[in-house]
């Protein structure tokens, strides 16, 4: 609401015309939000993310635990995307340590998802922005600076983890 009201009020402004300000809209990656989430709405309701979720505790995964947390958002992450996955696990930040458990979310969905280009709208945008310039960005090229850094950075951040939930 808050980013709608400041757009609103930039195009009543009369310093700049409306159309000058709106040539610098990215049409393409609004649509591909707004796609987000209809698409994420519309896969809540069918309830297969908590049928999924329920199977996994069933099979001895519990979302309550950091570490546990952490790596399912990471594959996830990079099976539909960051911000899906972290709407979909953000319940589980809420228990005995919502802070680590929060923690544990945003790490594992920031930094698993510089993995492959489509683990991040952020991959996308700048795979999308480099080829509007002239720089072909293959998936391949992608992830072989992806992988060695999304390796390192989530080994990192699961020490890290490990260590706050011992300490508390």
């Amino acid at each position: 609401m808050i980013a709608l009201g400041a757009a609103g009020v930039l195009l009543m402004k009369r310093k700049i015309a409306s159309g000058d300000m709106l040539k610098h809209v990215d049409g393409d990656l609004m649509l591909l939000l707004i796609g987000l989430f209809v698409v994420n709405a519309a896969f809540a309701r069918t309830g297969l993310p908590m049928q999924i979720l329920a199977d996994l505790r069933h099979a001895g995964l519990d979302l309550q635990q950091p570490l546990v947390l952490f790596f399912t958002t990471s594959v996830l992450s990079n099976v539909v995307g960051n911000n899906p996955a972290a709407m979909l696990l953000v319940p589980y930040t809420a228990g005995h340590h919502p802070d680590l458990a929060a923690a544990a979310l945003a790490l594992g969905t920031g930094f698993s998802s510089n993995l492959i280009v489509f683990g991040s709208l952020a991959g996308i945008i700048v795979v999308e922005e480099a080829r509007r310039r002239g720089i072909a960005i293959s998936f391949w090229e992608f992830s072989r600076a992806g992988v060695p850094v999304t390796l390192a950075s989530v080994a990192l951040a699961a020490g890290w983890i490990w260590l706050l939930a011992r300490w508390s």
